[in-house]
């Protein structure tokens, strides 16, 4: 329609009025156009009339006919706020009335509806509160996230901050408390939703946000070099494929003792293989891993357990004392007479660790065990072991009857595994004489 048409005619139409010759009905096809024909939910909509007569009211009536705003005429355009929208679309009208009020000449009320309806749409209520049902969650779990008064006829949909999809979406018929679930997570991350009108395919994230923190993955491969461990040297833990923003953690504890396990220096993850090194073992150890998110300190023991064998200590101290009593025991003596025994002391022994006499590569006698809590050497016990009741820190290996100076070795080993054994000293025993 020309501009220029319907200024003409209300002009034409106000004199017509003025000079008392008719009573003109208000115009019907005035221009309508709404201000922006997307609002966003819970905001009002603007219509706007390009030209109002001035003796006009101006009725915004909703699709049901309820008046939401009346104003008057100004002789230029006219804008009419709506109340708050919170459907998903809304047809506008507007009904023009000339009263009596404006012009004396009418009998009752002159009413017309403009011929333009104009439909506004309203995106989905960016504002909805959500909430996590947990926190925290264990590596590949999934995250449970509610949206609290969701409205109905509207998809929602779990997505990170770049908005790739975390899981599948959720489609409302009713409004209401709606739970979705992401896919399994592997990392910390912050979950948006994203709200869709299923009719008209307009999307909107939430402004909530809400971040699950993620524990650390457990099923990183272990091993560990060498396979068996020389005294008081070190291991090297090897971790393949290790996760990034992780710190690990070897927790140590010797076998057999119940002191409170020993923490290593942590190590980041790099998202390849790591090291992580214990050093100066002296004792076969357990080995569990902590693994550690650094951002939130959610941590947990990978399923790896390592036992690290170690061999004995190879330096001990040989001597020859004079008997088994318990003051022989600690009297040295410097040889034996021939047609005697000799007993060979090795002072310090190593809880756990067995004490075998050679003479060359031929054993002599059986072991002797420095068991956990006491010491063993003086009673047979079956044809393995020598029990001694004595609680120091040494066993006692007796020689048998020698006739002539006889060198010996001491080999030790773990008893169940007798193969990782290691020469731990070597004595001469001088014999004397008979006669001398």
């Amino acid at each position: 329609m020309e501009e220029n048409n319907y200024l003409l005619r209300a002009a034409r139409d106000t004199l017509v009025s003025q000079l008392g010759l008719a009573a003109p009905t208000p115009l019907a096809d005035l221009p309508v156009r709404a201000i922006e024909y997307v609002v966003v939910h819970g905001n009002q909509a603007q219509l706007e009339i390009a030209y109002s007569q001035p003796d006009v009211s101006y009725k915004l009536c909703n699709a049901e006919g309820r008046i939401m705003r009346t104003a008057q005429g100004t002789g230029g355009p006219l804008r009419l706020k709506t109340a708050d929208l919170e459907d998903d679309e809304y047809a506008f009208s507007i009904r023009a009335v000339r009263t009596p009020e404006s012009d004396p000449h009418l009998p009752g009320p002159l009413e017309v509806k403009l011929l333009q309806t104009v439909v506004v749409q309203v995106r989905t209520d960016t504002t909805l509160a959500t909430s996590l049902q947990a926190p925290s969650i264990a590596f590949g779990a999934q995250a449970e996230v509610w949206v609290h008064s969701a409205q109905s006829k509207t998809r929602y949909e779990l997505v990170d901050e770049a908005e790739k999809p975390l899981g599948e979406a959720v489609e409302t018929r009713t409004a209401g408390d709606v739970s979705l679930r992401t896919r399994a997570l592997t990392e910390d991350t912050t979950i948006v939703v994203r709200a869709t009108n299923i009719k008209k395919g307009l999307s909107d994230l939430l402004t909530q946000r809400v971040h699950v923190a993620v524990g650390p993955k457990l099923d990183v491969a272990a091993a560990f070099t060498p396979s068996v461990v020389d005294y008081n040297s070190e291991a090297t833990i090897h971790l393949a494929k290790s996760q990034e923003r992780t710190s690990y953690q070897l927790v140590v504890e010797e076998t057999g003792r119940k002191a409170q396990p020993q923490e290593s220096p942590a190590v980041a993850g790099t998202g390849g293989d790591i090291e992580l090194t214990i050093k100066e073992l002296r004792e076969d150890c357990t080995v569990g891993i902590k693994a550690t998110k650094v951002a939130s300190g959610l941590a947990d023991t990978l399923a790896a357990q390592l036992t690290i064998p170690v061999r004995p200590d190879p330096a001990k101290t040989l001597s020859l004392v004079a008997a088994l009593t318990e003051a022989g025991k600690s009297t040295v003596v410097a040889s034996v007479a021939a047609g005697a025994k000799a007993i060979i002391k090795v002072a310090s022994s190593q809880p756990g660790v067995c004490y075998q006499l050679r003479a060359d590569t031929s054993p002599v006698g059986p072991p002797a065990y420095h068991h956990v809590n006491a010491g063993i050497g003086r009673a047979r016990v079956g044809v393995e072991f020598a029990i001694d009741t004595f609680t120091g820190d040494a066993v006692y290996l007796p020689t048998g009857i020698l006739t002539k100076t006889t060198e010996f070795t001491v080999f030790a080993f773990k008893p169940t595994r007798k193969a990782e054994g290691v020469v731990v000293g070597t004595i001469k025993v001088p014999v004397e004489a008979a006669g001398s």
